[in-house]
């Protein structure tokens, strides 16, 4: 969830030219600038996005490429002898409906990353390591309580959050997706309560 500067972008793009650099944007619309101006200069620049984060449509699984003709082409080639089947017609209007309404896309996204900068905000207040997140959701490491613990907490209190224990570098973190202004106020406040 750490966003990448153009730059870091470009001097990747320039020390490997010869294969397709692909740069994940799936987070893209909550902070940060896009790579898009880069497809002029890099024909093996390929830029992945999904619906399911700043459009909001997690379950439907639909995502694009933006990329050189060439490169659309080959992707193309493959995906018809491995599976020639698109998204279902749901999915399609779901995501065309949220591209249409660009207005309401926009506001969504401000509205995620203003809850989200807010809740981070609240929770460095309480003592938690929070890293910077231009993404959907932020990476806190508690205190007053282990992850795991709170994490159970927040579970049997129906709450869910993400918690890695295998992975090392993160294994003291929880992982909390931004929901509405109220969701992450009921959150805040069962953490404020296990905190003490």
């Amino acid at each position: 969830g750490i966003y990448k500067p153009l730059a870091e972008i470009e001097d990747i793009l320039k020390s490997n030219r010869d294969v397709a650099v692909i740069v994940d944007e799936a987070y893209i619309n909550f902070g940060g600038q896009t790579a898009l101006s880069l497809l002029e200069k890099y024909d093996h620049l390929v830029l992945v996005r999904t619906f399911s984060k700043d459009a909001s449509l997690a379950g439907l699984r639909v995502g694009y490429a933006v990329a050189s003709p060439r490169l659309i082409a080959s992707m193309n080639a493959v995906k018809h002898s491995i599976n020639p089947y698109s998204v279902d017609l749901l999915a399609e209007r779901l995501a065309t409906a949220a591209v249409e309404d660009w207005a309401h896309y926009e506001r969504n996204c401000r509205r995620i990353a203003e809850t989200r900068d807010w809740f981070r905000q609240a929770l460095i207040e309480l003592g938690f390591m929070v890293l910077p997140s231009a993404t959907n959701f932020v990476l806190a490491k508690p205190q007053g309580i282990s992850s795991r613990s709170l994490f159970e907490k927040l579970e049997a209190r129906g709450i869910f959050v993400r918690y890695f224990p295998n992975v090392k570098r993160i294994e003291d973190f929880l992982r909390i997706s931004i929901g509405s202004r109220e969701e992450m106020e009921e959150c805040l406040n069962a953490i404020k309560e296990f905190v003490k």
